[in-house]
Formats: C-alpha cells, sequence, structure tokens
C-alpha cells in the first residue's frame, strides 16, 4: 500500500496561479470553477472518532451539504452522502454507514469541533483519452479563534485525490511535488491543525483515570492529583448536562462523583478530618440530585430494548411509556440543572478545588507523607479480601442484599484500581481490572434488573392515569417486568461461575505479588 502523504503545504513563495502553471508542464488540466465553502469537523466530546482514525467533516456550499467520514491522515474516503450532519447517528438513514459510525459512536451526540472558511481550487488532470487520472484540490482556509474576534489563517494545502488504477500517474506527481516543486508533506490531518490553531489539542478530553503517579509521591500528592482530576471531569461535563447534549455528560459527571466518593473513604489518614467531614455529605448530595435523571436516561436508553422483548403485537402498546418517560426526564432535567447552577454545589466545586490545590495534612494525617505505592498496596489488598470473603458466603439461598453489599465492595476495589494502576505494571493491572469487570457486570445486571422492574411495577397507575393508557399498555408493561425478573434471575445462576472465575488462583497469586504488604511494611 502506497505510503506517499496526500497534503502538502504550498510554499509561500508560490501563488495558485504559478503553481498551476508550473504544473502544467506536467500534463493537461482541467480546472473546476473557484468555490467557497464553510467546513465543519464534528467528533464526540470524548473524541470517540479521532480515537478511531477517522475525520467526519460536513462542507456546505452553493446551498448544498455534504457529509464525509474518512481515515484521519489517508484522506481514504470511507463514506460520503450529501446531507447535513445529524444530531446522532440514529438519526441517519438505515444502513451499512450508519450501522459502522454508530458502532463507533454509540449514543453520543455529534458536536461539531472547529469551523473553518475555506476558498478552493480543483483541478483534474487528463490523460490523451481526456479521462480523469487524478485530482488536485489547492485549499486556503481560515479558523475562527476561540472567541471568535478574529480568524486564523492556515498554511495553503496541495491535496492529491488519486484515481483508482493510475498508480503510476499518482506517483510521477509525488515526484513533481516532492522533487521539482519542493512541497513540504503536510504536518498532520487538516483537522488536528485547525484544532491546534485554536488552542486546543484533539483527544484533549478523556474520563480515564490512567494517571501517571510515581511511587515516591507521598498519599497525599498522589490522592489529591487523583482528586483534581475527577474535579476536572466534572466540571467539563457541566455545560453538557445542563444543555441535555447526549446522556453521556451525566454519565460521565456522575461516574467522577463516585469515584470522588470512593476515594473519600480511603483518605482516612490522608486528608484531615474535619475537611472529610464538611466534603463528604456534599458530595453524596451531588450524587442524589443527579440519580434520578441519569435512572431515566437508562431506561430511555433501554426502551428499544424493553420494545423489542415484548411479542410483536404488544411493542405499540408501550408507547404511553415512552411518552411517560420522556415527560419525566425534561422535569428531572430541568431540576437538575437549576441544582448545578445553585450556589450550594458553586461554592461545593470552588471550595474543594481550592483544598486539593494547597492541600495541608493535619497531626492526625499519619499516612500522608507515607509513599503511595506502600499505602495504595495495602488498601487494594485489604479491599480485595473483603470482596473474596463477601464472594465466598454468598451461596444459592444467600438474600439479594449481600450481592448488593458485594457489588460495592467490587466498585470500592475497582476504583482503587484505577486510581493507582499507574503504579503496577500496566498488562498486569489490566488483566486483573478486565476480571472485576466480569464480575461486576453480572452483580450490575442482577441489581440493574431488580431496580427496574420494581420501577415499572410501582409505575403502572401513575402511566395510565397521566396518559390516558389502554388497558393493553398495562398488560404489556406487566410482560416487561416479567422479562426483567426472568433476566434477573438468569443473571444470579451465573454468579457463581463469574464469581468463581475472579477468584481463582492465577489471579490470586497476582494480586498477592502486587499488594500484598509483607512484614516489613513493604510489599511482597
Amino acid at each position: 500500500m502506497d505510503k506517499e502523504p496526500l497534503d502538502f503545504y504550498l510554499s509561500p513563495d508560490l501563488s495558485w496561479r504559478r503553481f498551476l502553471q508550473r504544473l502544467e508542464g506536467w500534463g493537461s488540466l482541467r480546472p473546476h470553477p473557484p468555490a467557497k465553502a464553510s467546513r465543519t469537523f464534528f467528533d464526540s466530546f470524548d473524541w470517540r472518532l479521532y480515537r478511531s482514525g477517522t475525520v467526519l467533516e460536513e462542507i456546505r456550499s452553493n446551498g448544498h451539504a455534504w457529509f464525509i467520514w474518512r481515515a484521519l491522515g489517508s484522506g481514504e474516503m470511507l463514506s460520503r452522502i450529501e446531507q447535513a450532519v445529524p444530531r446522532f447517528v440514529r438519526d441517519l438513514p438505515p444502513g451499512t454507514f450508519r450501522t459502522r459510525l454508530e458502532s463507533v459512536m454509540g449514543v453520543r451526540a455529534l458536536l461539531p469541533v472547529v469551523t473553518l472558511k475555506s476558498r478552493l481550487q480543483v483541478v483534474d488532470a487528463l490523460n490523451n483519452d481526456g479521462k480523469t487520472v487524478i485530482r488536485i484540490s489547492l485549499e486556503s482556509n481560515t479558523v475562527n479563534s476561540l472567541d471568535a474576534s478574529q480568524g486564523v489563517t492556515l498554511p495553503d494545502r496541495v491535496v492529491v485525490m488519486p484515481v483508482k488504477g493510475y498508480d503510476k500517474t499518482r506517483r510521477r506527481l509525488f515526484r513533481c511535488l516532492r522533487q521539482d516543486m519542493s512541497l513540504p508533506p503536510a504536518a498532520g490531518d487538516l483537522m488536528e491543525e485547525a484544532v491546534q490553531a485554536v488552542g486546543r489539542r484533539p483527544g484533549d478530553y478523556t474520563s480515564s483515570l490512567d494517571l501517571r503517579l510515581n511511587p515516591q509521591m507521598t498519599m497525599l500528592q498522589a490522592l489529591t492529583r487523583i482528586l483534581l482530576n475527577l474535579l476536572d471531569v466534572m466540571e467539563g461535563n457541566e455545560a453538557g448536562v445542563k444543555g441535555d447534549l447526549d446522556s453521556e455528560f451525566l454519565h460521565d459527571f456522575r461516574v467522577a462523583v463516585r469515584r470522588t466518593r470512593s476515594a473519600l473513604t480511603q483518605a482516612k489518614g490522608v486528608l484531615p478530618p474535619e475537611l472529610l467531614a464538611c466534603f463528604k455529605p456534599e458530595f453524596a448530595w451531588l450524587g442524589a440530585v443527579t440519580g434520578p435523571t441519569r435512572d431515566l436516561d437508562v431506561y430511555l436508553l433501554k426502551y428499544d430494548t424493553f420494545r423489542d422483548s415484548l411479542p410483536e403485537a404488544f411493542r405499540d402498546r408501550l408507547a404511553p411509556l415512552h411518552h411517560y418517560l420522556v415527560v419525566q426526564q425534561q422535569a428531572a432535567l430541568e431540576k437538575l440543572a437549576g441544582e448545578l447552577e445553585d450556589p450550594r454545589y458553586r461554592r461545593l466545586v470552588q471550595e474543594w478545588r481550592a483544598v486539593l490545590q494547597d492541600p495541608t495534612p493535619g497531626p492526625e494525617s499519619t499516612n500522608a507523607v507515607r509513599s503511595v505505592s506502600e499505602v495504595a498496596g495495602e488498601r487494594i489488598w485489604k479491599v480485595y479480601r473483603r470482596t473474596l470473603k463477601e464472594g465466598r458466603a454468598i451461596h444459592d439461598g444467600s438474600p439479594a442484599t449481600e450481592l448488593h453489599e458485594l457489588r460495592k465492595t467490587c466498585k470500592k476495589l475497582r476504583y482503587l484500581l484505577e486510581f493507582f494502576q499507574g503504579l503496577y505494571p500496566r498488562k498486569k493491572v489490566k488483566k486483573l481490572i478486565k476480571a472485576l469487570k466480569t464480575l461486576q457486570d453480572n452483580l450490575g445486571e442482577f441489581q440493574d434488573l431488580q431496580v427496574q422492574s420494581n420501577y415499572l411495577r410501582d409505575i403502572g397507575d401513575q402511566v395510565s392515569r397521566d396518559e390516558d393508557a389502554p388497558a393493553s399498555t398495562l398488560l404489556a408493561m406487566g410482560m416487561l417486568v416479567e422479562k426483567l425478573q426472568e433476566g434477573q434471575r438468569r443473571a444470579r445462576t451465573e454468579f457463581a461461575g463469574r464469581f468463581r472465575s475472579f477468584s481463582e488462583a492465577g489471579n490470586e497469586t497476582m494480586f498477592r505479588k502486587l499488594f500484598r504488604p509483607d512484614k516489613q511494611g513493604g510489599r511482597r
């Protein structure tokens, strides 16, 4: 496969006219009319397209809009359709393109990242038979700065668009551009260059906790760095939550809150007790006020699955339930947006950031100055042993509450592994996290199905009253509750095998070698 670059910078001393004049000696040219276009690059908030090695671009010119999905850097066209970019991939017509794009984007919204104003001149190079053997585009691009006060002019580009079947022609043109005209290859994709021109970095947001921690850091230094990262994630998702851009903003926000609460439970002996007593209740409150909206988001995300699980004759009968969930979700979101504008929340994030930026351990903070590698190993080993103890105590007759308690312990262990994974061999910790996640998925499914079936059973009368739903809607909801309860029983049956896989000897040996303290206070 040819690895030649397709984008080149036009030398500053070469005008478009002079460039085309020099190109005329290379072959017969047919210029297209010059055009102006508005070009907007789209991605999810967490850069799912960029991380997959692709670029999504909308081009508007002369009243038309094109939706182009291509490979990052190489320019290989993945798909091109004549329409504007929708907000969600699910709004595209059904087909292979939608399926492929949805596999990358999931439920995230397509958001504009940066917009350019472009002046374009496309030229076809023809062979002796008058056939187009290669296409060249001259591009002049200006991108608005973040405050839109002025435009940033990018270097002019020469973009080569090969035509299939004319490889020799392409290679000859490359030699002409690189050797005869000395055009330098572009430093990167146009999207990357445009994003960097406005002061951003592609991929600059992630909710990942894979932080680089120095084993010689004190526990206080490491913990405050982790907590600051979580606070950045929370604040980075605020606008998306309040604007209801997509459901993943609230998901990431809530995960950051949960991780913060979990980290605070590990902060005993690191942060002063009075600080913990002040902030623990506030983050518990934040978790509580974000819960109802997220629960309703989940019900709406699962609605199609709920509906499709019923016999076809009953699927349309759930429509009143869907309308009820939409109304409730909008009301819950409006209330949540108010909470995030409330002085209580603003005060929480401001005061919490001030504490983390200048942390001061108290006299009781005996773990604050110990190395993070020592304290982290102790904490992980302790929670891991509790996980094994709770899991091994569960049998076929154990009540659901015991599985719920194990789920909470597994979550604490997962967060600890994620917090401190940078201290340990990457592959080994990733393997343990993967094994734990398999168990967590089972426990989470068991609890979620119980909560969902209870919720649907409890709101039946309310749906009937608010939506003037027919009796067949209540019957369909009853059938759905039965399906959910069947799924819960199936998850309960699968638990023993999942726990057995997690607690197998190989994983236990790895936990022991990585985290178990020895009698001298170190790790084995």
